[in-house]
């Protein structure tokens, strides 16, 4: 094109991207680059994780670009295809799309959408930080930097690379790139950058901006590429800056998680035993007679004494597998309720958008759905969390317990178990207790310490445990549901005691799909039993009982 007009406008923006270009390089605010802070052997997980990561932000900006367009441009929602793509919005939506944006002026749509990108890429940062952490701490001892700060590291370093594409991203959601340009190689990268694209005033009025909005001026484009520069710099940070912020929250929730998770304080703990425990016997050498102390127990035939008893190790791994369980039974009975309200507000959609009869607004209940489904996400990923904490613990505490067994042959089996064993024994075995134990099992010695048989503690793993106290109150939303007797017991035992399906397959002798058909019939009536509920509630507000 040989209008000296347009050639201007392209070189005053090439000119103005330079200098954003040449800013990025030198910001302050830039993290060191990944693969300067990741050892060789740690790279390959590493970018598959930032591969993961773009590829749901580049479906993320996708869809954000096409809503934007077709509620600026509601001519456009009903067309198969959009900018040479396809039309991203639902088919049984297109021919209502724009009485979702009726009475917003563009400045509100445009608002709203860059809030939409903003809070799901807030949500979408959790999942490559809690990556990189995982891999920082299970290979720790090969980074520079402590776990957490190359966590963080590496998750600022995915969002600033963002800080080069949504700029074009905020172009596309406003208008549709015209091809002014020849394309060659001395205008490929003008053509790519859309440089004389120039910012309808809409940006920049409230609530998008500061400027007070006017209808008439809306769709004027500026005409200083510097100032196009500075708007979409700014617009950038505040789309960016709800990720960039929830990074440092991950990172001190992290710092806090670790820091709070229980240590193995041998003092703390020989002060719980210091009642019960007893003296382990020392074998000098095979020819040596062996030392007993005054509790009458036979002597244990042990080969290598430990400089710290076993069972003190038992006790901190049995301690964090508590506290594990405690957080999933929290975060599942939250999760439940979530799906609960999810539920009862799709059904109110359905009402709304097909019989016209909910007090609420589609586009309000649209978006109390998709926070409920936000929450919901990541509420999952710190259960997640929680549950690779209790692997852990477990599996320490099933290698302490082969430490601290010793074999049947060192054991006088007339004599039964020993103090340590027994605090052995029932560290392990708490949570699983016989139902009908039979006292004919147990015995007393003559220093009057009751012993345990092994064939009694074995039989108590196989009974059904005793329940805990209830993690979370539900009763409220499963009267009044006419649930079976299965469908509430299923419920129940699962969100309001905090089991897992396994647990409760084995408790109720069932298959896991009978259960869960169970709990998902259990969700489905409760579900309507809140429907029925609300439109109670509104019909009496209309028509009183006289």
């Amino acid at each position: 094109m040989n209008d000296p007009e347009f050639l201007r406008i392209v070189e005053e923006g090439m000119a103005a991207q330079k200098k954003a270009r040449e800013r990025l390089k030198s910001d302050w605010d830039k993290p060191p680059d990944w693969e300067e802070i990741t050892p060789e052997s740690l790279k390959p997980a590493i970018k598959h994780i930032g591969d993961e990561f773009r590829t749901v932000e580049w479906q993320l900006a996708s869809q954000i670009e096409c809503a934007c367009y077709v509620s600026l441009h509601p001519e456009a929602a009903t067309l198969p295809k959009i900018k040479g793509f396809d039309n991203l919005i639902q088919m049984d939506l297109r021919e209502t799309w724009h009485l979702q944006f009726e009475g917003m002026t563009e400045s509100e749509r445009f608002a709203h959408w860059t809030e939409q990108y903003g809070a799901l890429l807030k949500k979408n940062t959790v999942v490559p930080f809690n990556s990189f952490l995982k891999v920082g701490l299970a290979q720790e001892s090969l980074l520079q930097l402590p776990a957490v700060k190359w966590a963080k590291s590496l998750t600022r370093g995915l969002l600033f690379s963002l800080r080069w594409t949504v700029p074009h991203l905020i172009k596309s959601m406003c208008d549709e790139q015209e091809n002014k340009l020849d394309l060659d190689i001395s205008t490929f990268d003008a053509w790519s950058a859309w440089v004389y694209w120039r910012a309808p005033a809409f940006v920049f009025m409230q609530p998008s901006g500061n400027a007070p909005y006017n209808a008439a001026t809306a769709w004027q484009r500026a005409e200083d590429a510097e100032f196009t520069e500075q708007l979409l710099r700014g617009l950038t940070g505040k789309m960016l800056d709800p990720a960039w912020f929830n990074v440092d929250k991950l990172a001190g929730e992290a710092h806090v998680g670790l820091a709070s998770l229980p240590t193995v304080e041998f003092s703390e703990i020989r002060e719980e035993f210091q009642a019960s425990e007893v003296k382990q016997s020392t074998v000098h050498s095979d020819s040596l007679p062996v030392k007993q102390d005054s509790t009458n127990e036979p002597p244990l035939e042990i080969d290598h004494p430990t400089a710290s008893p076993p069972s003190l190790v038992l006790v901190a791994a049995q301690r964090e597998a508590d506290q594990a369980r405690e957080r999933i039974r929290h975060f599942e009975a939250k999760i439940a309720a979530i799906e609960t309200k999810i539920t009862a507000f799709q059904e109110s959609l359905t009402q709304a958008i097909v019989q016209g009869t909910s007090t609420f607004r589609p586009r309000d209940i649209d978006k109390a759905i998709d926070r409920l489904h936000n929450d919901k996400k990541e509420l999952e990923f710190r259960r997640d969390d929680w549950q690779l904490n209790l692997t852990t613990a477990l599996s320490r505490l099933v290698t302490v317990t082969q430490q601290e067994v010793p074999p049947k042959s060192v054991i006088s089996e007339s004599h039964g178990l020993t103090v340590a064993q027994k605090i052995h024994e029932a560290q392990i075995s708490r949570d699983v207790t016989a139902t009908n134990p039979n006292p004919s099992s147990s015995s007393v010695t003559p220093s009057g310490e009751t012993t345990i048989d092994r064939s009694e503690i074995q039989s108590s793993r196989t009974t059904k445990a005793k329940l805990q106290a209830k993690t979370a109150d539900l009763s409220k939303y499963i009267d009044g549901a006419a649930l079976t007797d299965r469908q509430r017991e299923c419920f129940s035992l699962k969100f309001e005691y905090g089991l897992r399906v396994s647990a409760i397959v084995k408790r109720l002798e069932l298959s896991r799909k009978t259960v869960d058909e169970h709990i998902a019939a259990a969700k489905r009536r409760i579900g309507w039993s809140q429907i029925n509920e609300k439109r109670k509630a509104n019909s009496a507000r209309v028509t009183p009982n006289e």
